[in-house]
């Protein structure tokens, strides 16, 4: 894994944690978590952090080269 998606990776990751914490507070009151995660578990093959951070890197990657 390149640094990019590593550092993409590790950002979601915290994202991720940071969710569960907000969604604790909140009740659990996030409408629209369940498409996220139903898409999640239907097409990727890898964790989300790495899923979304391929796709992060790719969009902004050509634009920062």
């Amino acid at each position: 894994m390149t640094d990019a998606l590593e550092q993409a990776s590790g950002l979601l990751h915290e994202v991720g944690e940071t969710h569960h914490t907000v969604f604790r507070i909140v009740d659990g009151a996030d409408d629209d978590w369940a498409s996220w995660y139903a898409d999640w578990l239907v097409n990727p093959a890898e964790s989300w952090e790495d899923f979304y951070a391929q796709r992060i890197v790719d969009h902004f990657g050509s634009a920062a080269g």
